[in-house]
């Protein structure tokens, strides 16, 4: 059994991310810079706007993870290039619509999102630190 020195590192989120049902990216929230934008759109491209693989929360693409839920009109992601915790993820993001529904007078949309992408941000570094759930 080999450990690695930078065990933490791995198991984080290198960004949460909204998009609409489109594919377009709402929020971007970069922790690490190993996940290129391009990297993103191409889940966006290819599960989200297409509707595929809306029944698997967790979907690797090139060597990325993507663990999704959809709410409404967008859908959350965490993404990630190492071992992360799936079942916390999802329990985060779910979590992460229920606060930010609390914020939002209940709802949360596309149009919300947009109207609120600022304190999206801020809400986001409130409950993850430095890609880590708090």
């Amino acid at each position: 059994f080999e450990r690695s020195g930078n065990h933490q590192s791995r198991t984080m989120a290198s960004s949460i991310v909204v998009c609409n049902q489109k594919g377009d990216i709402l929020i971007n929230r970069k922790f690490r810079d190993d996940i290129s934008r391009n990297e993103i759109m191409n889940f966006c491209n290819k599960v989200v706007a297409t509707k595929a693989a809306k029944e698997t929360p967790i979907i690797q693409l090139a060597g990325v993870s993507f663990i999704h839920t959809t709410h409404n009109d967008i859908t959350l992601f965490a993404c990630t290039k190492g071992n992360i915790n799936a079942a916390l993820t999802l329990h985060f993001l779910h979590g992460f619509v229920k606060v930010a529904k609390s914020y939002f007078e209940g709802e949360l949309n596309e149009s919300a999102v947009r109207q609120n992408f600022s304190l999206i941000y801020e809400l986001l570094d409130e409950v993850m630190d430095y890609g880590y759930p708090q």
